[in-house]
């Protein structure tokens, strides 16, 4: 269990350091081959117990990815666990907005589903006097942060500059919309694009698969959180297993919301 939360930890943040990287690169391809090699580092540092410098190896292959300076609309990507990452679930959503002139601002695959069940076992187990299984969560909650320091020590400046919310930021952030008690997919989604919306994306997918019940009750309460943060745009994308022609012509026309609101958030500042 150990290797594989390291794995996770260290995956999550290499797929945020790549994406942002990638739309600046100045050799295009750079940032994904490098990605596939520290990818496979990884790999092979976790079944050789020498992860640490396959991390230090991951680290200085990124900052050594040649990037102009640019500044570019951002866009948080929420939505169902599988379809947000995969570019197969996704049709490559992640290429075509960066082809399309924006920074790709990625959500957590598992790591905050993690982080969020521990720490909500460790708070029931207090409120319901079951001192046995808080202290357990506990334990599992201090060496998930241990091992997530160490990660971090050993990606040092190459780590991804976007920080992900705390439990208790989660709660608050979808207590306006739902309550604590809901599904937990659908809550840590929920915080997600509020996230996304607080700390400055200039808009947010909600990417689902075709027929997905938490993403459809994740695009009725999105239309309240757009309300509630200057009309963002926020769009539910649907994705099934071949790619529409619809869907270009509303990927073009939310790439142009972006940009429109990012130039009006511009001139306010």
């Amino acid at each position: 269990m150990t290797l594989l939360w390291r794995g996770l930890v260290a995956t999550d943040f290499l797929i945020k350091a790549a994406c942002e990287r990638r739309p600046y690169e100045i050799h295009k391809g750079m940032t994904d081959l490098i990605h596939h090699q520290n990818l496979k580092d990884i790999e092979n540092g976790l079944e050789s117990s020498s992860f640490g410098p396959a991390l230090q190896r991951c680290a200085a292959r990124l900052k050594s990815i040649p990037v102009r300076k640019e500044q570019r609309p951002m866009i948080g990507i929420a939505g169902d666990l599988y379809t947000r990452q995969h570019p197969v679930a996704n049709h490559d959503l992640y290429l075509k907005l960066e082809a399309m002139g924006c920074e790709v601002w990625p959500s957590p695959f598992m790591v905050d589903d993690v982080d969020f069940s521990l720490k909500h076992g460790f708070d029931a187990g207090i409120a319901q006097l079951r001192f046995s299984e808080a202290a357990s969560a506990g334990l599992l909650i201090l060496r998930k942060e241990i091992e997530r320091r160490k990660v971090k020590k050993n990606l040092g400046e190459a780590l991804p500059r976007l920080r992900e919310p705390s439990s208790k930021e989660i709660l608050e952030f979808v207590s306006p919309y739902i309550g604590r008690d809901n599904n937990q997919t659908l809550l840590l989604n929920i915080a997600k694009m509020v996230d996304f919306a607080r700390r400055g994306a200039d808009g947010v997918v909600n990417a689902i698969c075709f027929n997905c019940m938490l993403g459809t009750v994740s695009e009725a309460i999105a239309a309240r959180i757009r309300r509630d943060y200057k009309n963002i745009p926020l769009p539910t994308l649907i994705y099934g297993t071949t790619e529409l022609s619809s869907e270009k012509s509303k990927l073009e026309a939310f790439v142009y919301q972006v940009h429109q609101f990012a130039r009006k958030k511009t001139r306010s500042h």
